[in-house]
C-alpha cells in the first residue's frame, strides 16, 4: 500500500485525521431476522450493502458488508479511485448525527471481473475536528485509542441510515466519473416486536426505467423543470434543463453509447427529470443530478439512462458543466507516496534515498520554458515533446506546468485532462515512485512530453501551457 504525505484536503484550519479500519468478518445471517439489502447500479457496475439483520441492542455490533460488481459488456474492467473505496458513513434519520466518509488524495487503480462482485466489509474515517457539525458524535463513532480507531461498528438509540458510496472513474483518474450510494436503515436500542423498519433506500443511479411514483405522492417540481416523469422531447426540451445545444447532444451521444444503441435514426430521444428526488427537500451528499435521457428504439423497449455527475470530478467533463476545466497533472502528483508492506506500526515503511551528491548535483540540468503555444488542428490524442532535463543522482524533484486558461471555449480536452510525462533517455526504470526507482550514481537524462486527447474544437484554437518546470 502507499500512504500518501498530504491529508486529502483542509477544513478551515484544522488538522484532518483520517481513520481506516476494517470492521471484523461479516455475519451473513441475523438471528432470526432477515438480511436488510440495498443495492443500486448505473447500468456498469452495481452496489450492494447489507447488515445482517434490521435491528440490534444500543452498543450491539452491527455487521456490515458492500459489493462492486461489475455487470457491464467487457470481460473486465480497470478502474481509478481513491484508496478507500467504497467509503462508508452513517446518519441519523433525523439528521441529528452524521459522519461522512473520508479519504487520502491519491490515485489507486481497482480491478474488476464482469459477474464477479468483490466484498468491502464496513471501515470508519472521518474528517475530525472541534469546529464540525456533529463533532462530538464522530469522536465517540470513531472512539480512537493510540492513533487507533475502535474497528467494531457500534451506534446509540435512534433510526440510523448506514451508506456506501463508491466513487470512481474510467480510463483515467479525473475521468469519466461513476458515482453511486447504496444505504440501508437499522433500529437501534428499540424491541424488534414493535418496531417497523423503513424500506430500504433506492438511488436514482439506476439505468432501468423508473416506475410512476404512486398516487399518494405529490411531487414538487422546481418552477423551472418539468415534472420528474413528464417526458419532453430533444433537442427541443435541452433548454428546460439548462443544458446548451453542444452539451446537450455530447450528453445524448453518451446515453446512446451507453446505452448500445447505433441505430440512433430510428429511436426516439426524450428527457425527463429525477424520479427518486421529486421535490426540493431531496438532498444528494455525492452527486448532483443532471438529466434523465429516455431511449425509445423502434423495435425494442425503452431504456433510461440518467446523468449524475460527482461533486469532486464533475467539473472535468461536459457531461456534468457548461465549462468544463482542464485537469493538469504530472508525472509527480504521487511520486513521493511512501511505499509500506502494511498497516503500521508493524509493517515498516520506505526509508528515504541518499541526499543529492553535490557533483551530481553541478552537473545537472533542469528544464524552463515560460511559455509554449499549441495550436489544435485535429481530434485525437497529442504527444508534445517539451525538452529535455538532466537529474542529479536520477532523482525528480519537480515536474510542474499551467494553463493561461484552463476553461477555454474553442477547445475540448477529455476527462483525464493534461499530463506531464518524464521518462529516461539513459534506460533507466520508470518515474513510478521515488523510492522504488531508487538513486543511481551520477546524472540522468531526461525527456518531458505533454500528452492530452482532444474531443472537440474550433479553428484557430491554441492551448498556452505555462511554467514549465522539470528539475
Amino acid at each position: 500500500r502507499y500512504r500518501h504525505g498530504n491529508p486529502i484536503g483542509t477544513i478551515a484550519a484544522a488538522v484532518l485525521i483520517l481513520v481506516v479500519v476494517l470492521v471484523a468478518a461479516y455475519a451473513a445471517v441475523g438471528r432470526g431476522q432477515p438480511a436488510i439489502v440495498d443495492t443500486v447500479s448505473d447500468g456498469m457496475f452495481r452496489l450492494t450493502i447489507q447488515a445482517a439483520k434490521g435491528t440490534y441492542d444500543a452498543e450491539e455490533p452491527i455487521d456490515v458488508v458492500a459489493t462492486l460488481e461489475y455487470v457491464g459488456q467487457d470481460p473486465a474492467i480497470e478502474v481509478l479511485s481513491h484508496p478507500g473505496m467504497p467509503g462508508f458513513g452513517v446518519g441519523r434519520v433525523d439528521g441529528t448525527n452524521r459522519v461522512d466518509p473520508a479519504y487520502r488524495g491519491s490515485c489507486v487503480s481497482y480491478s474488476f471481473v464482469r459477474g464477479q462482485p468483490v466484498a468491502y466489509p464496513f471501515a470508519k474515517s472521518g474528517g475530525l475536528h472541534d469546529d464540525i457539525p456533529y463533532a462530538s458524535f464522530m469522536a465517540e463513532y470513531l472512539d480512537i485509542t493510540d492513533g487507533r480507531s475502535d474497528p467494531v461498528l457500534r451506534l446509540p438509540p435512534g433510526t440510523w441510515r448506514i451508506f456506501a458510496v463508491a466513487d470512481f472513474a474510467e480510463g483515467d483518474c479525473g475521468g469519466l466519473m461513476h458515482t453511486l450510494e447504496a444505504g440501508i436503515t437499522v433500529v437501534v436500542g428499540v424491541s424488534t416486536s414493535s418496531t417497523a423498519l423503513p424500506s430500504a433506500s433506492v438511488d436514482a443511479l439506476s439505468s432501468t426505467p423508473s416506475p410512476i411514483p404512486p398516487a399518494t405522492a405529490t411531487p414538487v417540481p422546481s418552477p423551472t423543470l418539468p415534472p420528474p416523469d413528464v417526458a419532453v422531447p430533444y433537442p427541443d426540451g435541452c433548454a428546460a434543463y439548462g443544458l446548451s445545444e453542444r452539451r446537450c447532444a455530447y450528453i445524448v451521444d453518451w446515453a446512446l453509447t451507453k446505452a448500445g444503441i447505433r441505430d440512433v435514426e430510428s429511436t426516439t430521444i426524450e428527457l425527463l427529470g429525477d424520479p427518486d428526488c421529486p421535490d426540493s427537500a431531496c438532498v444528494r451528499h455525492w452527486s448532483h443530478f443532471i438529466v434523465r435521457i429516455r431511449l425509445t428504439p423502434a423495435t425494442g423497449t425503452a431504456v433510461d439512462v440518467p446523468l449524475t455527475c460527482s461533486r469532486r470530478g464533475g467539473r472535468l467533463s461536459l457531461l456534468c458543466t457548461e465549462h468544463p476545466q482542464i485537469q493538469v497533472r504530472t508525472v509527480s502528483d504521487a511520486y513521493t507516496d511512501v511505499p509500506c508492506s502494511g498497516p503500521a506500526p508493524e509493517n515498516p515503511c520506505a526509508t528515504p534515498l541518499p541526499t543529492i551528491d553535490p557533483a551530481a548535483a553541478a552537473d545537472a540540468r533542469p528544464l524552463d520554458i515560460a511559455t509554449l503555444d499549441i495550436p489544435i488542428d485535429h481530434i485525437g490524442s497529442y504527444s508534445i515533446t517539451l525538452g529535455t532535463a538532466v537529474l542529479p543522482n536520477g532523482i525528480l524533484s519537480t515536474a510542474t506546468f499551467g494553463l493561461s486558461d484552463d476553461t477555454p471555449s474553442d477547445v475540448l480536452i477529455s476527462g483525464g485532462g493534461m499530463l506531464l510525462s518524464v521518462t529516461s533517455l539513459d534506460g533507466g526504470p520508470p518515474f513510478d515512485n521515488y523510492y522504488s526507482r531508487g538513486w543511481r550514481a551520477g546524472t540522468e537524462s531526461v525527456k518531458a512530453m505533454l500528452t492530452f486527447t482532444v474531443e472537440w474544437f474550433e479553428p484557430g484554437a491554441i492551448l498556452q501551457v505555462t511554467a514549465i518546470h522539470v528539475d
